[in-house]
């Protein structure tokens, strides 16, 4: 019964299933699921293998675009299906991903980097929507060989994405101080510029690469541009470069931050040679604006980037130390922006950033050993990064005890590789004195602790905010700080009238005589008691001239006439006409008299045949020429003139009367050249482009002979302003 009942189940079941089967090969099939898109993903990851954060990427399938930014892992992702019109069909189209060398947080974006005169891509091999693989990244430190680039080869994207790295932390540290570069964005940065029209002055294919610079607008009146831009040469550009990032981003970020904080005109002297320095340079003008780009470049160092000793800074591969007191007329005034800069440091450091240094635990030492060499010995081994980030600048200390345990030898050395990314390893070599005995060695990565060497210590956001504050009357100075004294004076009123450490001066004019920064009459670099802190006037020091106040162009091959008008007050129009053939040369100029009367007459160098014309005017008067005087005999009285004597005085007789209709006699202050190219400013180190730049200088500085130091004042910064 058993058996005949499981039997029956069986067939019945059997029965059930073969119906449940018909129906199911005949019942209609619910529609296939449509796949729901590709979600496109990835990270973005420097050759240290640090994410490369806010930049900008951007999804392709024909002419659709899609946009986004990485955030602060290098990580981005396009949302699954968010490409549009999605068909069977549409699925198999090709897409890509692409990165483009601009940060761009915000719209319209921070900054671009431009490789040669257009903007660097990144293009990643093709996929489609439906594929099972939408990760696509994007490792500087291995690119896939199937992506493809618009602009540098993919051996050169390394290098910029560390401009991009390098720029951004620069931008980082300048947004914390509240610096609003609303008007340059996007700021653009010429890598491997090429272009003269660019500020890159390359024709013949072998001018040198090594060039950095900002084109800007300039005080004085000089040149005027719209929005400024980076140019750097094709050597300034590459790893290889031995500034980066002290001396390239960092410094030329530096002086955007300065544009910015003046109004966006940047402080020039018509007639100072960039880098030109203490004895060169009529004026201290050119060091304090490269000193200020130096010193925010330790600042990017020490707040953002975090270096173990950012006071280094980098030029060439060699570091310099700029919290040593180093003298502006050091290495035939090379020194004088450098000590500037340390000069800037000792106000914004303090005890606790050299007091806190010592071994880093982060960084291990491996196989220390000491070896001998040819002419000594030294200790070797190897330095591991076991921190998550790229590490700058590692030192390694080496310290040398005797047999009773008592230190006889302190030193440090670098290790071989600059940049040590996370996770990595690299060799040192400690060379240790000749003939010295001892009995032990200790070896630590990390710096040595120090003390500060001066008694102020300010925040960096206070500081800016003093030179931000300062107005000038100074007339080449657009109402900014325009030069080391000035400097002086914005610093004495925010900070002087201290003596801290008790030495019996001003802490002010303290940190100011230990950089040199002082009127050194008699030439012994020793600041005498009537010798005034702030100036840096020196006697004449082999083939340099005596500079006697470096505020000021001195008359080189000029004169000074006084002009008696009565009080009247007046306009001086100078012209000089040239014989032929150099009649093309002829020029004039229009100044105010000053109170003492007198106007620098401008003379041609003397082997010129010309004529100069000296014509008074006043309002409610008619025009009066006082003098007509050929260059010759300029020259003869030049000659015969004694030491602090001018050329003469001359009574100018006024009629009241008016100026008939005619040309106006509105002082001009220059032009562009005659083809109508723009003239461009160089802040770092190359001419320009611009046919009438060299022109324009020359009248401007003209003018600006006839200027006199102006009392100055503290105001209160603009609204906006931080």
């Amino acid at each position: 019964m058993t058996r005949w009942a499981t039997a029956a189940q069986i067939a019945s079941f059997g029965l059930v299933a073969a119906v449940a089967l018909l129906l199911a090969l005949h019942a209609p099939r619910p529609a296939a699921a449509e796949p729901a898109g590709c979600g496109v993903y990835g990270q973005v990851l420097d050759r240290y293998s640090q994410p490369v954060t806010g930049i900008h990427l951007r999804l392709a399938r024909g002419a659709e675009l899609l946009n986004t930014v990485t955030d602060e892992q290098g990580r981005y992702r396009f949302e699954a299906g968010s490409i549009a019109g999605r068909t069977a069909d549409a699925f198999n189209v090709p897409l890509s991903v692409e990165l483009l060398s601009r940060e761009s947080a915000r719209s319209p974006g921070r900054f671009q980097i431009m490789y040669r005169q257009t903007l660097a891509s990144l293009r990643s091999d093709s996929f489609t929507a439906a594929s099972s693989d939408c990760e696509r990244d994007f490792r500087f430190a291995a690119l896939p060989s199937n992506y493809s680039s618009t602009g540098p080869s993919l051996d050169e994207w390394p290098a910029v994405i560390e401009l991009y790295q390098n720029f951004q932390s620069a931008w980082r540290l300048a947004e914390q101080l509240g610096i609003d570069f609303g008007p340059a964005q996007p700021f653009l940065i010429y890598a491997w510029c090429d272009d003269a029209r660019y500020g890159c002055a390359v024709s013949d294919g072998d001018e040198p690469s090594d060039f950095a610079g900002m084109i800007a607008t300039g005080s004085s009146n000089s040149i005027t541009i719209d929005r400024p831009w980076l140019v750097f040469g094709e050597a300034t550009s590459e790893i290889a470069s031995g500034g980066r990032p002290d001396n390239r981003e960092y410094h030329e970020m530096g002086h955007l931050v300065q544009y910015a904080l003046f109004d966006w005109v940047l402080p020039v002297y018509p007639t100072n040679v960039n880098h030109g320095g203490y004895y060169r340079n009529e004026t201290t003008t050119d060091s304090w604006v490269e000193g200020f780009a130096e010193f925010f470049s330790v600042m990017v160092s020490k707040h953002i980037a975090g270096e173990a000793t950012p006071e280094r800074y980098r030029i060439s591969g060699a570091e310099y130390d700029i919290e040593l007191d180093h003298r502006a007329w050091e290495w035939a005034g090379w020194w004088e922006e450098l000590a500037l800069a340390g000069l800037l440091l000792d106000f914004e450091d303090g005890d606790d950033d050299y007091a806190l240094r010592g071994p880093d635990p982060s960084l291990g030492i491996e196989d220390a050993r000491v070896i001998d060499v040819t002419g000594g010995r030294m200790v070797t081994g190897s330095v591991v990064n076991f921190s998550s980030t790229t590490r700058i600048g590692i030192q390694v200390a080496v310290e040398l005890f005797d047999d009773s345990g008592a230190s006889v030898h302190l030193t440090v050395a670098p290790v071989f590789d600059h940049d040590l990314a996370a996770g990595e390893t690299t060799t040192f070599a400690v060379p240790l004195p000749a003939g010295l005995s001892f009995g032990s060695l200790t070896v630590t990565a990390g710096p040595l602790p120090g003390v500060d060497d001066d008694p102020i210590d300010v925040e960096l956001a206070e500081l800016i905010a003093v030179i931000a504050a300062y107005e000038s009357d100074h007339p080449s100075g657009s109402g900014r700080l325009f030069d080391i004294a000035e400097l002086w004076e914005a610093l004495s009123i925010a900070f002087g009238g201290v003596d801290a450490d008790g030495d019996g001066m001003d802490d002010v004019d303290q940190i100011f005589e230990a950089h040199g920064f002082f009127a050194d009459a008699d030439g012994n670099q020793s600041r005498g008691p009537a010798e005034r802190v702030g100036l840096t006037s020196h006697p004449a020091l082999g083939e340099f001239p005596a500079r006697p106040t470096r505020r000021e162009l001195p008359p080189s091959e000029a004169a000074t006439i006084e002009i008696d008008t009565g009080g009247v007050a007046t306009q001086v129009m100078v012209t000089t006409t040239f014989a032929p053939p150099n009649e093309h040369r002829s020029t004039g100029y229009i100044v105010d008299v000053g109170p003492d009367g007198r106007v620098q007459i401008a003379a041609p160098p003397r082997e010129f045949e010309a004529e100069l014309t000296v014509t008074v005017f006043a309002e409610g008067h008619t025009p009066s020429i006082v003098l007509r005087i050929t260059n010759r005999e300029l020259w003869e009285r030049f000659d015969r003139q004694l030491p602090g004597e001018t050329l003469g005085t001359i009574t100018a007789v006024l009629e009241e009367g008016e100026l008939d209709a005619g040309p106006s006699l509105a002082v001009s202050s220059g032009g562009g050249p005659s083809s109508g190219e723009r003239p461009t400013l160089a802040v770092g180190g190359r001419s320009l482009p611009g046919g009438g730049l060299v022109w324009l200088i020359a009248v401007v500085g003209l003018l600006a002979a006839l200027g006199v130091v102006a009392e100055s004042r503290l105001r209160r910064p603009a609204a906006g302003r931080q």
